[in-house]
């Protein structure tokens, strides 16, 4: 099955957004052909209670907690009777998408509120973790793992008042100090490795399909078919190349100067 990642709801066009009109389109298009999605926490519980009935299902996530998501996700998701979970940067709850790192061509955008964010959690959908501060983890000291980690769980459930059980992580990369330090406070995490997940995957390394590489309806629309996953294969090599394209060029550089 796969789960499927979302940002900012806007009509900005940006890297991260998906216009409100396409975000239902999608949404029916799943209800209509009879899929549910489910948060992460769902998820999770289904594979631990050996459940073999989620063909149909697709796990829905939104990282950075965008405040567009209860004016533009929200109506969609409850008419069409699914659940998701919303990854939120603890430090910046009710402030702006500003933190360091951040691409310039992103759009400057508002986050949800602690407010907010307990309406949602009474509601039904689940609020995950996204860090601290959004800093990147592989490489980060101890201390800065245990803030961005730990102290950010603790800060998201005490402000909402239900246990946070979900992570992401920040630009999607954890090494292995990371992970082991995430899989100690949380049920399950996300990357942003592309991919189909199963019962038998690592819950804390779990793959995603970002949404931005199913804008168009007739994409979207194939995610079940040979057609489809062939499509997001061909994706998954060219995004791969361009990692290790990237990479090599830091590697270049750094033996000339």
């Amino acid at each position: 099955m796969l789960i499927l990642t979302y940002h900012s709801i806007d009509e900005s066009g940006s890297v991260i957004s998906t216009a409100p009109s396409t975000f239902k389109q999608q949404m029916l298009f799943l209800k209509r052909s009879g899929h549910r999605c489910i948060s992460l926490r769902e998820l999770c519980r289904a594979w631990e209670a050996g459940e073999d009935n989620l063909s149909r299902s697709v796990g829905l996530t939104f990282d950075d907690g965008y405040d567009n998501f209860k004016l533009h996700a929200v109506p969609v998701l409850e008419s069409c009777g699914f659940s998701a979970t919303v990854f939120i940067v603890a430090g910046h709850a009710g402030a702006y998408n500003n933190w360091p790192g951040q691409l310039p061509i992103v759009p400057h955008l508002p986050l949800l509120g602690w407010g907010d964010l307990r309406q949602l959690a009474r509601e039904g959908f689940e609020i995950g973790g996204h860090s601290l501060t959004h800093q990147a983890l592989s490489g980060a000291s101890k201390d800065a793992l245990d803030r961005e980690v730990r102290v950010s769980k603790d800060i998201i459930g005490q402000r909402i008042g239900c246990p946070v059980e979900s992570f992401a992580y920040p630009y999607g990369i954890a090494d292995r100090v990371a992970s082991d330090c995430v899989s100690a406070h949380y049920r399950a995490a996300c990357t942003t490795e592309m991919g189909e997940v199963g019962p038998a995957d690592p819950r804390h390394l779990l793959k995603r399909i970002d949404s931005y590489y199913l804008r168009r309806l007739v994409l979207f629309r194939s995610i079940d078919s040979a057609l489809g996953r062939s499509y997001l294969s061909v994706r998954k090599l060219g995004r791969n190349f361009g990692a290790r394209w990237k990479k090599w060029n830091r590697l270049s550089l750094a033996e000339v100067m």
